[in-house]
């Protein structure tokens, strides 16, 4: 609580500052601009007195100083913003850690794809996986060894999926794999096992963390979906069934969710 308060009070300090110095900004330009149009005006409108000078000096200042505070105060000004804006969307939607998408992005991908494959004939699949030996790891070697472990799994799995696929930690030592989009045919079941061995062999080699090699294998539920199957959490949860049963069977394997799987987690 006294961190936030801290924090909130340096941010508005910055807003002040910020303020601050767009006033000054905008006054120096106006004020050298104003110069300038002294300068020129008598030369421009030389019999010009009166009300139709200030009226000229005031249409000149305008014309002359608009462009410099808005390439010097507001174009400076809104693509702070912008890029606080994206940041903050960044954060919302993507592991601190990995850098993968989070939770609240995965639910959102895969409840518009449910949607989007009512009016086609294609499906996806999900790939919970789970680390085994993670928790030793973390015991034995402490949470910097953990999360090294984390970013190079993450890594891994970036690289033994497709450009359209969806990488994501969704807590701990749980990642999921949303698969891209693909028709259904008798050959999905044997997609999956391919894209699952391919993750298991790939995180079950070794990861080098200051001169310690560092092993972990990955047990994966995996869950084929189309138009017909519910929203993202009842579609995790059967991954999540899955991958139980991944772990009974010993370790390093991947089961596809069916109804006979109920009632294992």
């Amino acid at each position: 609580m006294i961190e936030s308060g801290y924090q909130l009070k340096q941010n508005n300090l910055k807003i002040l500052k910020t303020i601050r110095q767009a006033l000054l900004q905008i006054a120096i330009i106006v004020f050298l601009a104003e110069i300038f149009v002294m300068q020129i005006l008598p030369v421009l409108f030389p019999n010009v007195q009166g009300l139709l000078e200030s009226l000229l000096d005031s249409i000149m200042l305008t014309i002359f100083s608009t462009p410099f505070v808005y390439w010097f105060v507001i174009r400076p000004y809104i693509k702070e913003k912008i890029s606080f804006v994206e940041k903050i969307s960044h954060m919302a939607y993507h592991d601190p850690l990995t850098g993968l998408a989070n939770r609240r992005l995965l639910a959102e991908c895969v409840d518009k794809g449910v949607l989007e494959y009512r009016s086609n004939d294609v499906g996806g699949e999900i790939l919970l996986i789970d680390l085994d030996g993670f928790k030793e790891i973390n015991d034995k070697y402490g949470h910097e060894a953990g999360d090294a472990v984390l970013k190079e799994v993450a890594h891994r799995l970036q690289l033994v999926t497709r450009e359209n696929d969806i990488v994501s930690r969704i807590g701990g030592d749980e990642f999921v794999i949303l698969a891209e989009k693909f028709e259904n045919d008798t050959s999905s079941n044997k997609k999956s096992f391919a894209l699952a061995q391919k993750v298991i062999d790939e995180i079950s080699k070794p990861i080098i963390y200051e001169q310690s090699s560092l092993t972990v294998g990955a047990s994966i539920g995996i869950r084929v979906y189309d138009s017909t199957h519910d929203k993202f959490e009842s579609l995790l949860r059967e991954a999540d069934t899955a991958m139980y049963a991944s772990k009974k069977k010993g370790k390093g394997t991947a089961t596809v969710f069916s109804n006979s799987l109920k009632g294992l987690s």
